[in-house]
């Protein structure tokens, strides 16, 4: 039912659905807001992956190697 029309027109669910109730111009409001939500979940992932990489060799002490930044990306 939700992937039908979205194969068929190339638009993503919501947006297929959303055009009707608000014109091809006002659809960009709840794009722009799917789009900041998005950025927000990202934001939210990297300070919990850096909590963790703070967090974690100070609860496993053998992993303090892992947390030395001069090695970072090596």
């Amino acid at each position: 039912m939700v992937a039908k029309p979205s194969q068929l027109t190339g638009v993503t669910y919501p947006a297929s659905s959303a055009a009707p109730l608000f014109g091809v111009l006002g659809e960009k409001s709840p794009a722009m807001h799917r789009g900041l939500i998005a950025v927000a979940w990202y934001a939210y992932s990297t300070m919990a992956s850096s909590a963790l990489k703070i967090v974690l060799p100070k609860a496993f002490p053998d992993m303090m190697p892992y947390a030395d930044v001069t090695q970072e990306g090596t």
